[in-house]
């Protein structure tokens, strides 16, 4: 006999799933944006000013959203997401179509924001619809 046998399997919705998805994403690269500052600030690389109020900026909003407004807070962390994707995507490809120097640092957190974007806009079209 197994040890799960008789147990109920759970099942999870499909709009659930996007929702635990982009709560978790959004606050795991919010975190990441405050300690890469963070560690910035503690000797780390140099950076400017202007970047490191953006990233305690971003890294916030990807926090706090979802937590203060919930499921609405997914679609606007959708946009704040896409918009800072676009931003980071500048580190990547300069505005001359080469790679930039720092590419190598900045795709994983690409990829993320890129994923994120997509998960919470998922889950905003799909919560309209059902």
């Amino acid at each position: 006999m197994s040890p799960l046998e008789g147990e109920v399997p759970v099942r999870v919705e499909p709009l659930d799933a996007l929702r635990r998805v982009s709560y978790g994403l959004s606050i795991l690269i919010g975190l990441t944006y405050i300690a890469f500052t963070a560690y910035s600030l503690a000797g780390g690389p140099d950076l400017p000013g202007f970047i490191l109020a953006e990233n305690v900026v971003y890294g916030l909003l990807l926090l706090s959203l979802p937590l203060i407004m919930g499921p609405r807070g997914i679609c606007i962390v959708a946009l704040v997401a896409a918009f800072s994707s676009g931003r980071v995507s500048r580190s990547v490809i300069t505005p001359t179509g080469e790679l930039s120097p720092a590419a190598a640092d900045h795709v994983g957190i690409l990829a993320a924001l890129a994923a994120l974007a997509v998960v919470s806009a998922a889950y905003c079209l799909s919560r309209k619809q059902a």
